[in-house]
């Protein structure tokens, strides 16, 4: 214990206000303006970014409240699933602290759920989105697939189903929507997005397999050995290039394995990375960094796993050069691995049932956990997590004025199959400060507790010091 004479009094003082401030700066509060979804409705995938020092929200998987007792109901009909769970959004909302969500009127792109994008020349007067991808129903119309016919022939369906996977490619640049040239991929769900140096990475994700005779569907799928991948859609491993100065795409070496639902982001300077994500039965918890921003090669490096456990649909988002993971779910066994799947047997988990259709699904964690990563060092630190009660599956953030929000999501637990599923829509929103204030005064240990050094107490005339 040290104590301090009153001539000091006035800058103790200060410096008490500081640890104070820097506190409360840097636990997550509520978010003004979040406690209640921002669109007047729930949804999932959502995607939210900040631009030139406006924050926005746009597209996204609504809610059907008709769906909340099952979750996955993967040992229902496929009938019965998309007829009441995949619902999509075409909203766009502006949002400020001060005032709230602002309806900046439908996206020119039309209603869309699992779509990505990230922002290019981030932190300069040129930043402008990538956006695209993703997936969208239709009440009316039937879109072309490829499948078998009646007569054991592989064709181009045309009116096969009405839900198509998208192609179409937008910029942003914080007054105006472009249409660009769209993706030369196959349409997909999930896909992994990353914006760096003039180039946008997107690939990966779930979709069509075989989407012609010819194509061999070579490695890119997940349904066994013997299983015959036409017709059918799985987790994806093409990568393409998009190239911003001659609006036109180009294909990069495939990423290590199919996956969808990775995390992504480009950091200024270090490049494009990919992470996390699931294949069939596993929760993947490798990064990878494309070497192109490194070593001038169209090659992939691994890099520093995400540490504790996989994970499959977190929120991501980059600040001042550094990576940030949020949320997202697991394996329940906290394994990585999950059963069911064709995969599953030969990671020494249950395979599928004869006859049945149930797969496990990911669920949240125990905590809405917070990750940092620093591509200069290659490590991840544990930031606090939010206040829910498990980590939310497919939220949303943004980083506007050094404050980090995290909003919309759900927290799923359990298992319909099981009959001990749940499944809670968070009604707030919340946001942490990551300026340097709370970086010099705030440490966080490795079970993302915020601790002080000391405490400082007043007595008498003097002022008590407590380490």
């Amino acid at each position: 214990m040290r104590v301090l004479a009153p001539s000091v009094l006035p800058y103790a003082i200060v410096f008490l206000m500081n640890i104070v401030a820097a506190e409360k700066r840097n636990g997550w509060e509520p978010a003004p303006f979040m406690d209640a979804p921002p669109f007047g409705l729930d949804s999932t995938h959502t995607f939210g970014f900040a631009l030139r020092g406006k924050a926005y929200a746009t597209t996204g998987n609504v809610r059907v409240k008709e769906f909340d007792f099952c979750g996955d109901c993967r040992n229902m009909t496929q009938e019965f699933r998309q007829s009441i769970w995949e619902e999509f959004s075409d909203a766009f909302y502006s949002y400020d602290p001060a005032r709230g969500w602002t309806d900046l009127g439908p996206h020119p792109g039309g209603t869309r759920g699992f779509a990505q994008g990230d922002i290019m020349d981030r932190g300069t007067e040129r930043e402008i989105l990538y956006f695209g991808l993703g997936q969208t129903r239709s009440v009316t119309e039937k879109f072309p697939r490829w499948r078998f016919d009646s007569n054991g022939t592989y064709v181009l369906s045309p009116e096969a189903t009405s839900y198509p996977r998208l192609q179409d490619w937008w910029s942003f640049d914080g007054t105006n929507w472009t249409r660009l040239r769209d993706f030369p991929g196959i349409g997909r769900t999930h896909p992994a997005v990353s914006a760096e140096g003039g180039k946008v990475y997107v690939g990966m994700g779930y979709g069509e397999l075989c989407p012609s005779v010819a194509d061999p569907c070579a490695a890119n799928h997940n349904l066994g050995a013997d299983a015959d991948p036409r017709g059918k859609s799985s987790n994806l491993a093409d990568v393409w290039v998009y190239d911003v100065a001659t609006d036109s795409w180009e294909e990069a070496a495939p990423f290590p394995y199919p996956v969808h639902h990775p995390l992504h982001f480009g950091v200024p300077g270090a490049g494009s990375f990919f992470l996390g994500g699931h294949n069939g039965a596993v929760i993947l918890d490798k990064v990878w960094r494309h070497n192109y921003f490194t070593k001038g090669e169209d090659s992939w490096t691994e890099m520093e796993p995400i540490p504790g456990v996989g994970r499959v649909a977190a929120t991501q988002f980059v600040y001042k050069e550094k990576g940030y993971i949020l949320g997202g779910e697991t394996a329940s066994r906290e394994n990585n691995l999950l059963e069911g799947f064709s995969n599953s047997e030969k990671n020494g988990m249950l395979p599928p049932e004869e006859g049945v259709t149930y797969k496990e699904d990911h669920r949240s964690m125990a905590t809405n956990e917070f990750l940092e990563y620093d591509p200069k060092t290659d490590s991840w630190t544990k930031l606090p997590s939010t206040p829910d009660a498990g980590s939310r599956w497919a939220s949303s953030s943004f980083v506007l004025d050094e404050y980090a929000y995290n909003f919309q999501g759900v927290i799923r637990k359990g298992h319909y199959h099981f009959g001990n599923f749940t499944m809670v829509w968070p009604q707030q929103g919340y946001r942490i400060y990551l300026g340097e204030l709370s970086k010099d005064n705030i440490a966080v240990s490795s079970t993302g507790k915020i601790s002080t050094f000391l405490s400082v107490v007043m007595l008498g005339g003097c002022i008590l010091m407590l380490q």
